[in-house]
């Protein structure tokens, strides 16, 4: 072989993706069992809210982050929350990877995509999202890791909106939030 030749097929080699990058996944689901995710405050910090009405909702405290994610496309990033009056948001950010990291980290700052707040207060929580979301947008370029991760409060006088699942779907999700027009708010409401 040609040393050009040979010098080509390494370049080329190195500009392919590793393979067990297209293996990752692209989409999320985690309502914190166990393994979904790893916590930078110790585990006895993120603790059971009452009022669940069959579902367990966590107040966090510090960062939660969850196993690195693929960017294959725009998402819609969803949480499934809790809150009550005087409650600090939780706040949703996007890290994508600067450097290898292997699983799951909460180690560092990312950029906030949006700020959940807990309304309405109703039993068994409400989902709030935001997307379709382009993360190229916050530096996260098509075929990278990026991760997904929570930052909430919990301290004598104050807490954050407590959370029960996290959810990061791609492009074509439907989302499990129905659309309400005026009109059908106005006939429940009664106001016409």
């Amino acid at each position: 072989m040609k040393p050009q030749s040979l010098v080509f097929a390494s370049l080329l080699m190195l500009a392919r993706p590793p393979a067990d990058l297209h293996a990752q996944p692209s989409e999320l689901l985690s309502c914190f069992e166990p393994g979904s995710f790893c916590s930078e405050a110790p585990m006895d910090t993120l603790e059971t809210y009452g009022m669940n009405c069959g579902r367990t909702f966590r107040i966090l405290a510090g960062r939660v982050g969850f196993p690195p994610l693929v960017n294959i496309g725009p998402v819609t990033i969803r949480v499934l929350t809790y809150g009550r009056p005087s409650t600090a948001p939780l706040y949703v950010e996007i890290r994508g990877q600067r450097e290898p990291v292997v699983g799951c980290t909460p180690d560092l700052a990312g950029a906030l995509v949006f700020i959940a707040r807990g309304f309405p207060w109703q039993c068994g929580g409400v989902w709030e999202s935001i997307g379709p979301l382009d993360l190229t947008q916050v530096g996260v370029p098509l075929g990278s890791e990026y991760h997904v991760q929570l930052i909430g409060f919990s301290g004598s006088y104050i807490q954050s909106v407590a959370v029960a699942c996290v959810e990061v779907v791609g492009p074509g999700a439907t989302s499990p939030v129905r659309p309400v027009t005026w009109e059908i708010v106005k006939r429940i409401y009664g106001t016409h």
